[in-house]
């Protein structure tokens, strides 16, 4: 350990029994003992990853709280307790508290910044080395995409009279937004090259409208939808006090699949740019594979070519000789 505050001689081979079982390969930077609510004996460890407190309890060490570097925010202290505070991705602030002697309060406060640094620095190598060593995938140009409609949007919509919409799907968004370029799909952060093999359906109320091909990837991503089967011109058509239309985008390929749910007044521009996929996806060939049959067209080209020979042989046109002289150059071929 690189720093030891206040710690008991007998809690120290503890916490390293502990480290290497809850923690192992990291790196104890820090560790001071305090009290926590009831227990006289809690340890503060900072590792070059973590913060942890521990309670001692018959010479026992339990995990009270524990929370990533990463979300570290600030050191304080006030009152003879030492504060870590975190924010999580929601910005909820959660804190780590130990009483402790003011003076090591302090001194602790000043130690933490730099080993928070040191994580950052590390962390930041990190995702550079990675993103060096990461192929980068030419997206092409940007050609449109297809945002998703959230629940709360489709709760306003499903009926005017408020007892009668549906209030679960105000918790049910639309999915993730994808973009679509001229060489691939991006959603949630991942890249999605477009190939042969990629498929764009889309499909209102049960019924599909756009289609390169059935899938069974689509059927089973989305079945029809139990007493909806109208036809499209006339439901768009339609003022109703109940909107429960659906529009479903949904995009697949052997190794993966996309979809989201879209407005219904979005309905134009999905089939346009689904159609858009699924023309890029025609446009292509399979890549790495050898043209259909190479292998079995020239042998039954061989086959032809030694029965010509043989035609040629059997109306005199040839002599033996010559025949097997063109036979064996067939052969070696």
């Amino acid at each position: 350990m690189s720093q030891e505050f206040d710690v008991s001689s007998h809690l120290v081979e503890k916490l390293n029994a502990w480290m290497a079982s809850n923690a192992p390969g990291q790196q104890v930077k820090l560790v001071a003992q305090g009290s926590y609510g009831f227990t006289k004996e809690a340890l503060l460890v900072i590792s070059d990853q973590a913060v942890f407190l521990l309670k001692a309890k018959k010479n026992e060490l339990t995990l009270e709280k524990r929370e990533s570097l990463s979300n570290y925010w600030k050191t304080s202290s006030m009152m003879g307790t030492l504060q870590v505070s975190f924010k999580d991705d929601k910005k909820k602030p959660n804190i780590i508290s130990i009483a402790i002697k003011e003076e090591r309060a302090k001194q602790i406060k000043e130690l933490i910044e730099p080993i928070q640094l040191e994580f950052k620095e590390k962390k930041v190598a990190e995702l550079a080395k990675i993103e060096a060593e990461t192929p980068k995938i030419d997206k092409g140009t940007y050609i449109g995409g297809f945002t998703p409609e959230t629940g709360i949007q489709f709760y306003e919509r499903s009926s005017s009279k408020y007892s009668d919409r549906q209030l679960s799907k105000i918790f049910q968004g639309g999915g993730k937004p994808i973009m679509v370029y001229t060489k691939a799909l991006e959603s949630d952060g991942q890249v999605y090259p477009i190939d042969h093999l990629v498929t764009a359906d889309v499909v209102f109320d049960g019924q599909t409208q756009v289609s390169r091909r059935p899938t069974l990837t689509r059927m089973g991503l989305l079945a029809p939808l139990p007493g909806t089967a109208l036809i499209a011109g006339m439901a768009l058509g339609k003022k109703t006090t109940h909107d429960n239309r659906e529009v479903h985008v949904i995009i697949t390929h052997p190794n993966w699949s996309l979809s989201v749910r879209v407005k219904p007044k979005d309905l134009g521009p999905a089939k346009s740019l689904a159609s858009r996929i699924n023309s890029i996806a025609d446009s292509l060939t399979p890549a790495n594979t050898p043209a259909i049959g190479t292998q079995e067209a020239g042998t039954k080209d061989k086959a032809a070519r030694l029965k010509d020979v043989k035609e040629l042989l059997d109306s005199g046109f040839i002599s033996a000789e010559e025949a097997e002289k063109m036979k064996n150059e067939i052969l070696s071929d």
